[in-house]
């Protein structure tokens, strides 16, 4: 980037305020779009901007920056942007020094957060000239629709593994193919749930250790994943899981799942999670952890739960689950499969972190 001199917003623009316009008074078939602090919040038959222009939101979602390239009605929650000198500011690139800007971190902290236009006026933007301006915005452009694609493809490799069971199983509620029930407690080699008192043995290096979070549907999730030092003792030894281990959230938020591979194998876990280990060649953990991610299995953890007197279940109640259990030819070939999906979901989101990083280097220098 070439050298270019830091501008207060106030000698760029001019913040005006949104006007109010409640949702039974707008007409959802309108040509024209509604914006609120969060972004489009509808549509409309008239427009309070007719070019294009920012909202930033003021109330609600404060900070929050959002392109509106043919205007619309922005709303009493937001401001909106008019450039002063349209032959010296790209409103593109506009949009994207706002969005560095973290406005949301300069808001007014009382009982109801808000952003201030004094506060938007006295933020300063880096100013190159107009051809710079429109290269480094076609630049963030291209980076936010990689972005997008990224998203896109996370989400359809999760809905992969989800295809495949209905796929191979039918629906796990309705069970067309008439597979047969085996309580869980009849598959089950072990059955533990963490303990407490380990922050005591929080440690920059040493074991992993799982908690909750690091357990969501039907995946783990292994980045914020901290360290002990265990005991060497019986009861740290009894909460150390393995390969093919099934972890299952047992208070709190009940029902996440997920399965142990060999890269976390060895771990630690906390009180909120249950070990479920199952006999070998009694049923596929994958196809388990899935099975009771699934609306059957959530179903039963909701109605055990809301017999208990607090949120929780015991083992008798994890015991007592019923798992529909196909062939475990069919449970295998389901494995595979989400394995192949959950290998392509790590690399999507690996190059949507590598993206969101480049993203940040090259809006870093607008503000």
């Amino acid at each position: 980037m070439t050298a270019a001199r830091f501008v207060p917003l106030k000698d760029l623009v001019r913040i005006e305020y949104g006007a109010a316009l409640k949702e039974s008074d707008r007409n959802s078939n309108g040509p024209h779009k509604v914006y609120g602090s969060s972004g489009c919040v509808g549509r409309h038959t008239e427009s309070l901007v007719r070019e294009s222009t920012i909202v930033i939101g003021r109330k609600g979602s404060v900070g929050n920056v959002t392109y509106a390239p043919e205007g619309g009605w922005p709303i009493d929650t937001a401001f909106y942007t008019a450039i002063i000198d349209p032959s010296g500011l790209d409103n593109r690139y506009l949009y994207y020094a706002l969005s560095a800007a973290h406005l949301g971190d300069r808001a007014i902290t009382t009982s109801i957060p808000g952003l201030s236009r004094e506060v938007i006026y006295r933020t300063k933007i880096r100013l190159p000239g107009l051809p710079e301006q429109r290269r480094i915005a076609a630049i963030l452009d291209k980076a936010e629709a990689v972005g997008r694609k990224r998203k896109l493809a996370i989400e359809i490799a999760g809905e992969m593994a989800q295809s495949a069971f209905v796929e191979l199983f039918g629906d796990p509620v309705a069970n067309p193919k008439r597979w047969p029930f085996r309580k869980l407690g009849e598959l089950l080699e072990f059955l533990t749930s963490g303990s407490r008192g380990w922050a005591q043995y929080y440690s920059d290096t040493g074991d992993p250790f799982l908690r909750i979070q690091n357990v969501g549907h039907d995946q783990l999730y292994l980045k914020d994943v901290i360290s002990v030092r265990a005991p060497k003792n019986a009861e740290a030894n009894r909460t150390r899981v393995k390969t093919g281990d099934v972890l299952l959230s047992i208070t709190a938020d009940l029902g996440r799942t997920g399965v142990v591979s060999e890269e976390i194998a060895g771990a630690f876990i906390n009180q909120h999670l249950a070990i479920i280990r199952v006999r070998q060649g009694s049923i596929i953990p994958d196809y388990l952890s899935s099975y009771l991610a699934s609306h059957a299995g959530q179903r039963q953890i909701t109605r055990l739960n809301r017999q208990g007197v607090k949120a929780g279940l015991n083992f008798d109640d994890v015991r007592g689950l019923h798992i529909m259990l196909p062939p475990l030819r069919a449970q295998t070939e389901y494995a595979v499969l989400k394995t192949r999906a959950l290998r392509l979901r790590g690399e999507q989101e690996s190059g949507a972190e590598k993206c969101k990083h480049l993203f940040r280097v090259l809006s870093r220098e607008l503000v």
